[in-house]
Parts: structure tokens; sequence; C-alpha cells
């Protein structure tokens, strides 16, 4: 690989630092957050998001998608500092043994599940972002089942989405380790030169289950929501929580076990990378959420602002209108 290449040191202290001065505080709420709002009751983005927050979601969603898909052709690929399976363990004999022709490399049901995780990327990022889009212009839902704080919901899923890419871009580079295909030689098999050694953890296993979770929670709650009172528990169970975990978790799980299959991962890898995702963008919902998916207002309470034209301005979504409003006022 080129030498100029950008040190990837360089990009994991970016990470670092912002995960500690962002993510930290975004994890902590006040007492305003004991008096959520009516479903139906449009919350001021302000209420949840500070403008330095808002800006660097801004920032982070589209660089983070940017490092997971082109991670490999800017940056240096990385000495590997975690080997192989060793032969006999399980992480070993399941990539020994599950795989198909090593002749000719052919992927598990035609590459589907390879191409249903980038699907599972961008068809939420457009149904979020459509919906949020069409409230602004139209001071309406795109669908009648949702609610008006569509915006908040729109945020949070970038804001999880985008942490789990850069999660899964940083260790890639700073850990390093061969993929199968390389350690056990099935060239058949053979992918990107340039990511041979990216192997840990499984970025199509966390994003896909990154954007399962964030559905599943969400949808959970929408359909909770909009359930008349006629079911029973077991019923409401079935249809809020069973039947879209099933289908989402299902799903990303298919993906992952794709990525075993065709010699791209270990089955570490992608455990790991669906732990990650998981994780993290539960984290990220229920730092936004309240447990009935209402947003929270951890800065409703704050009686003190400061008023300066010095500091860069956020452009926020008045909840009421949906109009676009400049907001200098700093909580203090």
């Amino acid at each position: 690989m080129p030498a100029s290449r950008p040190n990837f040191l360089t990009y994991l202290f970016a990470c670092l630092l912002s995960f500690v001065l962002l993510a930290t505080p975004a994890l902590t709420t006040t007492a305003a957050a004991q008096n959520q709002p009516a479903p139906s009751q449009p919350v001021p983005i302000s209420a949840n998001y500070a403008p330095a927050e808002l800006a660097w979601i801004a920032a982070m969603y589209p660089a983070s998608l940017l490092g997971i898909t082109l991670g490999g052709h800017i940056f240096s690929q990385p000495t590997p500092s975690m080997s192989a399976p060793m032969p006999g363990s399980l992480d070993y004999r399941i990539s020994k043994n599950f795989h198909g022709d090593l002749d000719t490399g052919k992927p598990l049901f035609f590459g589907i599940p390879d191409k249903a995780a980038y699907g599972m990327a961008a068809l939420p990022a457009l149904y979020y972002g459509a919906s949020s889009l069409y409230y602004l212009i139209t001071d309406e839902n795109l669908f009648a089942f949702q609610d008006p704080n569509i915006h908040h919901t729109t945020i949070a899923f970038a804001e999880a989405f985008g942490w789990t890419a850069l999660l899964t871009t940083a260790v890639k580079f700073m850990v390093g380790r061969p993929r199968p295909y390389v350690s056990l030689d099935r060239p058949a098999y053979g992918w990107k030169p340039e990511e041979e050694n990216l192997s840990f953890f499984s970025g199509h296993a966390a994003l896909s289950f990154s954007a399962a979770t964030f559905l599943f929670l969400d949808l959970s709650n929408t359909l909770d929501r909009n359930l008349s009172g006629d079911y029973s528990a077991a019923g409401r169970f079935l249809l809020t929580t069973a039947l879209p975990a099933t289908l989402l978790y299902g799903a990303s799980t298919f993906i992952a076990t794709s990525r075993v299959y065709d010699q791209k991962h270990y089955f570490s890898d992608v455990l790991i990378g669906a732990a990650i995702g998981t994780l993290t963008t539960a984290l990220v919902y229920n730092a936004r959420f309240d447990h009935d998916g209402n947003p929270r207002q951890k800065r409703a309470s704050s009686p003190t602002t400061l008023e300066s034209t010095t500091m860069s301005p956020a452009l926020l979504f008045d909840g009421h209108q949906s109009t676009l409003v400049w907001n200098f006022t700093i909580p203090l």
C-alpha cells in the first residue's frame, strides 16, 4: 500500500476524543426527563440535543460511512496484531468446515445476504430522512402512524449508526486480523486486496444489527402506541415485540452467517460485531428516548441562558411549526 496514506492513529485519536467530549454527556439525563410529553406533543430539538451535538452528528454520519466503505483505500492496511484462530478451536473449525464451493467461491444464496446488509443501512436512512423532510415541508407526517417527533428519530438513527460505523472502522484499523480466506488459503473467496487484514470485527454484522436494533426499538414503540386496547397482553407482546424482533434480528443473523460462510470473517468477528452494533445503538436510543419512545427533554429545565452571536449557530427545528430557526441560545 502507498506509504503516503494517512496514519490511522490520527483517525483513532479523533474517535476517542469525540467519544469523551460528546458521547458521555449524551448518556446523562436530568430531572426534566422524568416528565416526558405525550406522544402527540412535539418536542423542540434543542431540548434533547445541544448545538455541538447536532454539529458533530451532521459531520460524523457521512464521515463514518466514508470510513467504513472506503477505509481500505484511504488508510494504510494495518499490520495484523490479532492472529487467526488456533487449529482445533471452535472459531477455526467453523470457518474450516462451513463454506461452499472452494473452487468457485460461490457466495451464500447468490450473494443476496451481502447486498441485504447495504439495504439495511440505506433503507432506514431513506425512510427517516424522507419522513423528516416531508414533515418539515408540510407540517404533517408522511405516514399516519408517525408522531410529530420524527426529527428526533431521524437524528438519533444517524447518531447510532454513525457511532457504530466509526467504532467499527477504528477497531478494524487498530487491531488488524487476516480474513479466513487468507489464513486458510482459499483464494476463490478472495476479496479486496486492500482489506485482507480487516477481519476483526465484522462491519456487515455490526451495521446490520445496529439498524435492526434501532428499527426494533422504534417500531415496537410505534406499534404499541397505535394498537387499540382490544388486544390481550399476549397479543400485544406478539405484535409489538416478538414479531419485529424475529424479522429484524433474523435478517441480521442471516447476513452475519453469510460472512462466515463466504470466508470473509470468523465466527468471533461476527459475534463481536453484532454485540457492538446492538449495544451502541441501544445506548444511543435510550439516551434520546424514554421507555415509551418519547424524546427526552434533558435541557428543558435550564433556567439560565447566555445570548451570544459569536458562537456557531445550529440549525434547529421548531417542533410546533416545522420552521427553520437560528438558535444562538446556549444553556448554562
